[in-house]
């Protein structure tokens, strides 16, 4: 379907890290002084109740707990926002109604991949390290540790209305918008803006047939 560019232990790392965390910033709303604390509250969040669901011996995730953790995923993502940066200069090409359908349906394919991917969580253990605020922008530094193995993680943040919101995710240099931005723009460029919302609807059809 798409080609993989962030794959094995940095999708996964992408993902869990990702995932646990992003919409138009408000012209003169208050900027909160600290947006690391806002993500580590998410993560904390995401982590409980996955470490809950692997207390319970499940092999699975329920549909109970999977909507738990989308509250959160969805509440502190921008999802909005990470679909114009994927979508670049193609985003003013399409209309209001297109625009709203391809967040619709990249926010479902994110959710779904992560979905796959949470239930190889194995103890991964999250460390903020620092933050460095301009305006109503912020850089949250971070590491994933495993195995004495430490992955840096770096978000991207940007305050709407007093609420710390990610919009790009950088794992060891790499951008997650800007990896999703040459897969679409590749799509684009071969099969047109209908042939990559037809892409993005047989993946979320595919993983609802399954």
């Amino acid at each position: 379907m798409f080609q993989q560019q962030l794959a094995g232990k940095k999708f996964v790392v992408v993902l869990l890290s990702f995932f646990c965390l992003l919409s138009t910033v408000g012209g003169a709303a208050a900027v909160s002084p600290e947006p690391m604390a806002q993500i580590k509250t998410s993560v904390d969040e995401i982590l409980r109740i996955v470490r809950e669901s692997k207390a319970d011996s499940k092999s699975v995730i329920s549909d109970v707990k999977r909507q738990r953790i989308m509250d959160v995923v969805y509440d502190r993502f921008d999802f909005r926002a990470m679909s114009q940066l994927a979508m670049a200069r193609n985003w003013k090409a399409i209309t209001a109604k297109e625009q709203d359908r391809f967040v619709t349906l990249f926010a479902k394919v994110l959710e779904n991949t992560y979905y796959d991917r949470i239930n190889s969580y194995s103890g991964e253990v999250i460390l903020f390290k620092e933050q460095e605020l301009k305006d109503d922008k912020a850089v949250v530094s971070s590491v994933v540790v495993k195995n004495n193995t430490e992955t840096p993680v770096v978000y991207r943040l940007r305050s709407v209305g007093g609420k710390w919101m990610v919009y790009d995710v950088i794992i060891e240099g790499v951008s997650l918008v800007r990896n999703y931005r040459t897969q679409f723009d590749s799509i684009i460029e071969k099969e047109k803006y209908d042939g990559l919302i037809r892409r993005l609807e047989e993946k979320i059809a595919k993983k609802e047939t399954n």
